[in-house]
């Protein structure tokens, strides 16, 4: 049937990731944004999103990453930091599965 996350509702997540992105996000969180059970949520934002939760999270967190890489003056350390990942290691293993190449390659062409 019809989802009961709505786009607003998947816009409202997008913004509370971008205003968290420091922090370490748990669905429980997310879901409680939306006043859902977390079960209730992982379904349905699925259904509205085409993603889950953690996909969607890490969608978001690596848009941001490539524009906080385009700026020469952050060290690839501070851009994970940014992004929560408590160690660039972690961000790099990330990246290069969501983009197919390292943040420093990706850096050289922006």
């Amino acid at each position: 049937g019809e989802s009961r996350v709505s786009a607003a509702d998947v816009s409202a997540i997008e913004e509370f990731i971008v205003e968290n992105l420091e922090e370490a996000i748990s669905v429980e969180e997310l879901a409680a944004e939306l006043n859902l059970s977390k079960f209730y949520f992982l379904r349905e934002f699925k259904k509205a999103s085409g993603y889950t939760p953690h996909q969607f999270l890490v969608r978001v967190k690596m848009r941001r990453a490539a524009a906080l890489l385009a700026d020469p003056q952050l060290s690839l350390a501070e851009v994970a930091l940014r992004l929560g990942y408590s160690d660039q290691s972690h961000f790099t293993r990330v990246f290069k599965g969501h983009y197919e190449e390292s943040p420093g390659n990706y850096r050289k062409k922006v």
